[in-house]
């Protein structure tokens, strides 16, 4: 499991962890959720490069991507593997 937020990922990692407590007891969420820290500027502020990207996502695929979100998950995961 994947995860990107803002904030801490040790809350992140407890709450999951709750989750999990009781059900399977041998399971560790640091074993199986990777919690990446993608804040960038804020929440609906977006850098010149970011909107350019979402841009060219919609001309090249047709897909719409909220710059908010979802754009700047999909920016980050691209990045990430370049």
């Amino acid at each position: 499991m994947h995860s990107l937020f803002c904030g801490d990922s040790d809350y992140f990692h407890s709450v999951i962890q709750g989750l999990t407590d009781g059900r399977a007891a041998i399971l560790n969420s640091h074993d199986f959720v990777n919690i990446q820290n993608a804040k960038g500027l804020g929440y609906a502020m977006n850098t010149s490069h970011e909107l350019q990207f979402v841009k060219e996502v919609a001309i090249s695929t047709g897909v719409v991507l909220d710059p908010v979100y979802s754009g700047k998950s999909c920016i980050w995961n691209e990045e990430r593997h370049d």
